[in-house]
């Protein structure tokens, strides 16, 4: 029996124990839905290509990567190794809230989003509709995500091809809103969407330093933030910054997943679908990277992405605008480009998304997990890069791990 097909009786399943009506009961909202999610038709699919393209065939990519990253393997700054596509649509319980919730949905005026409950908001992007890049945002932000992640991960800078600074940390991220179950709404009474942790665990000068952070639901509201410092052992509550550079590195607070910050900061716009190559759905538990760079080294598969512009209204934003290549299938972005102010790309933000059945503990997942991410300044050759060791999904995280007194008790 094909993936898809599992996935069918799940959802029949799921629909025969008597649920609330489906919103998208029409044939033609469910058409939708359906080439959302299932875009491959559960086949293997691969384009004519050779197994490596370098610099010495870069040509043979074709129209398969965009013209930027082209350059940088004509230059031979990178190599990308090809496999067939993969099949991987998110979990049966995000599409069936999908096929629930999304007609639901609309935009408000001012661009905020209205009737979300769970699943994707918004299944069918259509290049005619004036707020396609405005949907297409609303879905980045609600992805098919584990209800809590820990990570036990490196996080390394490199300068020129040296390492300059490298750091282990233990990183937990936790949602209690809009679940496909919703026992885990826990926080919906506070408005939190989700809430993370961070604990720096090596090397000994900035070990035990940690935060908390907060994301509202409610995109007008500004992320909470609390710090613990090893040397002062007090907590401070922190201004976030989105644009603000995380330890010096090329990665800003809103670059990680591609793009984190407020759907309300930039203007959205939808500049239509393309196959290319992407590293996408990694047969590995672990991401790796060419030597002394922060290129992955792992295959790279066709797929079809959505492109997204997103355009600072902040005129001092470090960034003139980037472009998030948005797989239409697992709806997450495994690379963006970034554009300076001249209108050049210099900057290649990665996500690397690996396929569970190849992560040790979370085969049984049916959604992208995060394994790691990476940032490349072509201009200045600095770069960073942060690699999961470990992930467990399967634990629920307790709300205590999020508490200021909490961040005291473990930094004793």
């Amino acid at each position: 029996m094909s993936f898809r097909s599992a996935l069918g009786l799940i959802a029949a399943a799921l629909l025969a124990t008597g649920g609330a009506a489906i919103a998208a009961d029409d044939g033609a909202a469910r058409d939708a839905v359906d080439r959302s999610f299932f875009p491959y038709n559960g086949a293997d699919k691969r384009a004519d290509l050779p197994p490596v393209i370098s610099a010495a065939n870069w040509q043979a990519a074709g129209e398969l990567l965009p013209a930027e990253l082209a350059e940088r393997v004509k230059n031979g700054d990178l190599e990308v190794r090809t496999r067939p596509t993969t099949d991987l649509p998110p979990s049966p319980a995000y599409i069936e809230a999908t096929r629930r919730h999304s007609g639901h949905c609309r935009l408000r005026e001012d661009g905020g989003l209205e009737g979300y409950v769970s699943g994707r908001p918004f299944p069918e992007i259509d290049a005619a509709d004036p707020q396609a890049g405005a949907k297409l945002a609303w879905n980045f932000r609600y992805p098919d995500a584990n209800d809590s992640a820990q990570a036990w991960g490196v996080f390394r800078i490199l300068d020129a091809g040296r390492m300059i600074r490298e750091i282990e940390y233990y990183y937990v991220l936790a949602y209690g809103m809009h679940r496909e179950d919703t026992r885990a709404d826990r926080w919906g009474p506070d408005g939190i969407l989700y809430k993370e942790f961070y604990q720096a665990l090596a090397p000994f000068d900035v070990q035990n330093l940690m935060r908390i952070r907060f994301r509202h639901d409610d995109d007008h509201g500004t992320d909470v933030e609390f710090a613990y410092s090893p040397e002062t052992r007090k907590v401070r509550r922190l201004q976030t910054t989105m644009e603000e550079a995380v330890m010096g590195s090329e990665l800003l607070n809103e670059d990680f997943f591609g793009f984190s910050g407020y759907v309300r900061a930039h203007q959205w716009r939808f500049l239509g679908r393309k196959t290319v190559l992407a590293p996408l759905g990694l047969q590995a538990a672990r991401v790796t990277f060419a030597a002394n760079t922060a290129y992955p080294t792992d295959a790279w598969e066709p797929r079809r992405m959505l492109l997204l512009e997103a355009t600072p209204k902040n005129s001092a934003h470090p960034y003139a605008k980037r472009v998030l290549y948005v797989d239409e299938q697992q709806g997450v972005a495994p690379y963006v480009l970034v554009y300076d102010k001249q209108g050049r790309h210099y900057k290649t933000i990665f996500t690397y998304y690996g396929n569970p059945a190849y992560n040790p503990g979370n085969e049984r997942l049916r959604r992208p997990l995060w394994i790691g991410d990476s940032v490349v300044n072509h201009t200045s050759g600095q770069s960073a890069l942060n690699a999961l060791n470990r992930i467990v999904t399967e634990s629920r995280v307790s709300d205590e791990l999020f508490s200021v007194d909490q961040l005291v008790e473990r930094g004793r």
